[in-house]
């Protein structure tokens, strides 16, 4: 499933880049053709005067010469409204491969077994980079339409508008938010099985997925969550801290072959490694616009938690 979502990644990173250049090229002719329908209109308004007259030979072979050049435009209009269907298709199909890879991996980012956890934390990052890069071609993909449309309209190639509607978006062009609304809670569980290698692979995953969403969207679900992150950095490595209640009870999954107790402490230096990850994905989200808005809601307790942290490493350091 690894191999699937990396495949999908690869292939939906050049989506972009090809929808925005054909887009670009669609406009280019669009723009063609309104200029061709201006200068014809300004050509009839000038032979208005001759609409009554009888039609000469020479008249009747450049009206033929006109009906067979809007036939060529209505063929090259064809084979570019069909080039866009089929990118439509592919983007498609490596949305869904993407969006079903997910789906599949996300309940074993909350797994106890560091293998499959780390595994699942890769398909979720490659996984939700491409929804992102698949929604990005959708929007270049819209803008190609807007330009055909228009064109349809101009020349009244009516029939290509049901060609058109054919292929209308649905549902499926919003899979980034909603996949990552699912996976969140699982990263949260991720973060309580206190495993130091999962714990620090987990933060660096949700730095970039935070970056790629925007911060907008996890705002809330720090200020909700939050706690569960924070203890990291409140944790001693040289003291054990009292367990609480909920913390006895760990979420327990049916492919778990034997439960952990969250008692087990982390050895000091693996405790200092999770906190310097938890510090690097806060300096990460901090520094980028797009995604500090993230931690807007619980900025002040953040920053006092990282000055006591430090001062905390300094006392014991001492």
């Amino acid at each position: 499933m690894l191999e699937i979502a990396k495949a999908s990644k690869k292939e939906a990173c050049s989506m972009p880049i090809q929808t925005e250049s054909y887009s670009i090229h669609v406009k280019s002719k669009m723009s063609d053709v309104e200029k061709k329908a201006r200068v014809d209109s300004g050509k009839s308004s000038i032979s208005c005067y001759e609409e009554d007259m009888d039609t000469s030979p020479e008249e009747s072979e450049g009206a033929d010469i006109y009906l067979n050049d809007a036939d060529m435009h209505l063929d090259e209009w064809e084979s570019i409204l069909f080039k866009l269907n089929d990118s439509k298709r592919y983007r498609r199909t490596v949305g869904s491969i993407a969006s079903s890879c997910l789906t599949a991996a996300t309940p074993l980012v909350a797994s106890v077994k560091q293998a499959a956890c780390l595994v699942a934390l890769d398909i979720v990052e490659d996984g939700i980079a491409t929804l992102a890069k698949v929604e990005e071609a959708y929007r270049h993909e819209k803008e190609t339409k807007e330009a055909i449309e228009r064109v349809i309209k101009m020349c009244s190639f009516y029939h290509l508008q049901d060609t058109l509607d054919a292929a209308e978006e649905g549902t499926d062009e919003n899979r980034l938010l909603p996949a990552m609304n699912k996976i969140w809670p699982f990263l949260v569980v991720c973060i309580r099985n206190k495993n130091p290698v999962a714990v620090r692979r987990c933060l660096d995953v949700m730095s970039k997925v935070i970056h790629i969403c925007g911060g907008d969207f996890f705002s809330r679900r720090f200020h909700t969550d939050g706690t569960h992150f924070w203890k990291l950095l409140t944790t001693s490595p040289f003291q054990k801290q009292p367990v609480s209640k909920e913390e006895r009870i760990p979420l327990q999954l049916p492919y778990r072959s034997a439960p952990t107790s969250p008692e087990d402490s982390m050895a000091e230096v693996s405790t200092l490694k999770v906190q310097a990850a938890m510090l690097n994905m806060i300096a990460d989200l901090s520094l980028n616009k797009r995604s500090a808005s993230a931690l807007e809601a619980v900025l002040k307790k953040v920053s006092g938690l990282v000055v006591g942290n430090s001062l905390q490493q300094r006392f014991w350091s001492s």
